[in-house]
């Protein structure tokens, strides 16, 4: 057998199967007629379908509907075929809801071409509570005024649930012949009726229907408004608008409604939207002072600034915090006047709001000046003027930081050093290790500060020698943390180990303890292992300053040589220390330990009898009680 009638001799086998086994037959199938010449018994199974049982009939249909494509006869011919599997008496609601979805796809094509007629059997489900839904799903997407009149002649008649369906469904069709009956509906006591009624009203947004929503017995009802909206929304008309400004105007209409009319208002009317926001900000209404601070950055600066520079002054205070927000949000230079203007406001919240602005706008001489006074204080207002000075940019900007840092003389120094070495300017890390001759410790400390940021490894000698040689104790610890910053960029770990290192051969017990913490703020497994060997080589009180300095390392790599030393060590006390700071140093949750920190608790607590630090040690690989 050729390898071509094998293939035909299998697809032709298949295809009987599955239509035997479609069919739900026993005895072996007929030849199947052309897809033109359907019968309703090829799709037998479907008037006993179930929603948990053999889906093939379903598979089957769609089949068929796909490959009926746009043929006017396949698709006549499935259409027969389904209706008629409808009127059996004995279908499943699965059944009939499958022949439907499926007739919906094959009524958005053929009534697309004409008049066609309207089965009977859906016109008598869309009467029935249990069967609306059904027929809705075949005949909403079916375009032509007969389904429209379908509809609408059931809505005559029907009540409750069915009403509310065939409402949506109109609403859906956008069926301009149902505003009549809607309208109608609009204040019927059945409440679920007339908000359908509303909705669908919204949904045609025809004039007509407008009018209709306009003339409710509630004009303020929730369905309605949002229904109005719509409408309004569609139609962009003049008197579209006006009914937007109606809404929004009327403090009966609940606030999220009246923000979103506003809000549609100014999509509609972009020419009139500065002064409908200018005076939204300027009104009584919270939700629409709010919903217009929103739209701010949506318009135009050239338009709005102006009509926000003739009215700002006369605005709440917390009206014009938010417009100076959104004007830093917009970015525009021209918004800079009004800004600096209300940096100097006699209001703490709108000068915060003002001086976190200006951070998003162009810069100046000036405005540097300005922000970095108020960023010598404390709080909100210094935070939001330090975070601005680091950004801003614009002419001048750099220049005015750089000179601010470099003058003697001037009571801002010490801002200006900081905010130097947040923006990493050319040659701060130079000015910086200029000022260690500086008279004042506390521009000592700040440029020692400035270093933590700036600095490079090859600044760990003379960092490490500022500390040494460093009489005051806050300027030894920032000296010592930005000694740390420098090593800590090394790569090399023996590299930046060793000028520590040596400084600690002869170095007093109080530097010693100084070096010992940059060790720890720096980590590496060459660094704990030089302290390791620094302690076992018996360094006295010394030796109990790097056990702890251990404890604290920032790293893992420390783990080891405290078991070490908790096994090693001559004096008991230290390596109880050891152990101790082991604990300490180790995952506290038993679900972050890793392999190697069970080694190390395993050797930690074989390096002690104290019943104690035992305890601790179980406790840390054990889950804690419920």
């Amino acid at each position: 057998m050729t390898p071509r009638i094998f293939t035909n001799l299998r697809v032709r086998l298949s295809g009987a199967a599955l239509a035997l086994a479609l069919a739900g037959c026993a005895t072996p199938p007929t030849p199947q007629t052309s897809s033109s010449e359907v019968k309703p018994a090829a799709f037998g199974g479907l008037a006993k379908l179930d929603y948990s049982g053999n889906q093939g009939p379903v598979v089957l249909l769609q089949g068929a509907v796909t490959e009926a494509g746009q043929d006017p006869a396949k698709l006549a011919a499935l259409e027969a075929a389904l209706e008629s599997i409808l009127e059996q008496p004995g279908c499943t609601y699965a059944g009939r809801q499958a022949v439907c979805e499926n007739l919906g796809r094959l009524y958005a094509i053929s009534f697309a071409r004409g008049a066609h007629p309207i089965p009977p059997v859906l016109v008598t489900m869309l009467s029935e509570s249990t069967d609306v839904d059904l027929a809705r799903s075949a005949l909403e997407r079916a375009p032509g005024a007969s389904v429209d009149a379908v509809f609408l002649a059931g809505l005559a008649q029907a009540e409750g649930r069915v009403r509310v369906s065939l409402v949506q469904s109109l609403g859906n069709r956008r069926a301009a012949s149902a505003v009549p009956a809607l309208s109608a509906l609009l204040n019927d006591p059945d409440t679920a009726a007339s908000a359908a009624a509303a909705k669908a009203l919204g949904q045609i947004a025809s004039q007509e229907a407008a009018d209709a929503l306009a003339k409710a017995a509630d004009p303020a009802a929730p369905a309605v408004v949002e229904a109005r909206i719509c409408c309004a929304a569609r139609l962009g008309t003049a008197e579209a608008r006006r009914s937007l400004e109606d809404i929004s105007g009327n403090a009966s209409v609940a606030r999220p409604l009246r923000t979103e009319a506003f809000a549609v208002l100014l999509r509609l009317d972009p020419s009139g939207a500065p002064d409908r926001i200018a005076a939204a900000l300027g009104g009584v209404d919270p939700s629409l002072r709010q919903s217009a601070g929103t739209w701010l950055v949506t318009v135009e600066p050239a338009k709005l600034l102006p009509v926000v520079e003739a009215q700002f002054r006369s605005w709440d205070p917390s009206v014009q915090e938010a417009v100076v927000s959104a004007l830093g949000r917009i970015g525009d230079p021209a918004a800079v006047p009004l800004v600096l203007e209300s940096a100097r406001s006699e209001q703490p919240g709108l000068r915060t709001a003002a001086l976190s602005s200006l951070g998003s706008l162009e810069g100046s001489p000036e405005v540097v000046q300005l922000l970095a006074g108020a960023a010598r204080g404390r709080g909100e207002e210094a935070a939001a003027a330090r975070l601005s000075l680091s950004r801003l940019k614009g002419p001048g900007v750099d220049e005015a930081v750089l000179k601010g840092a470099r003058d003697p003389g001037n009571p801002l120094r010490t801002v200006f050093l900081e905010e130097l070495a947040l923006r990493d300017a050319p040659g701060a890390a130079d000015l910086f290790m200029s000022m260690r001759a500086e008279t004042e410790v506390a521009l000592r400390n700040a440029a020692l500060d400035g270093l933590i940021l700036v600095c490079t490894p090859d600044l760990e000698v003379p960092l490490l020698g500022w500390m040494v040689a460093a009489t005051d104790r806050s300027e030894q610890t920032h000296a010592l943390r930005a000694a740390a910053a420098a090593a800590f960029r090394n790569p090399d770990e023996k590299a930046r180990l060793k000028p520590i290192a040596d400084l600690m051969a002869g170095a007093t017990p109080a530097v010693t303890k100084h070096l010992l913490t940059t060790l720890s703020h720096v980590g590496g497994s060459e660094g704990a292992l030089f302290v390791q060997s620094y302690v076992l080589d018996g360094r006295g009180s010394e030796s109990a300053a790097a056990i702890d300095a251990l404890g604290h390392w920032n790293d893992k790599t420390a783990l080891a040589p405290l078991a070490t030393i908790a096994e090693k060590a001559q004096d008991p006390a230290l390596r109880t220390a050891a152990v101790e700071n082991g604990i300490t140093a180790l995952p506290q949750n038993p679900w972050e330990l890793t392999k190697d920190d069970r080694a190390v608790i395993a050797r930690l607590r074989a390096a002690t009898a104290d019943a104690g630090l035992r305890g601790r040690l179980d406790a840390l690989e054990k889950p804690p009680k419920k």
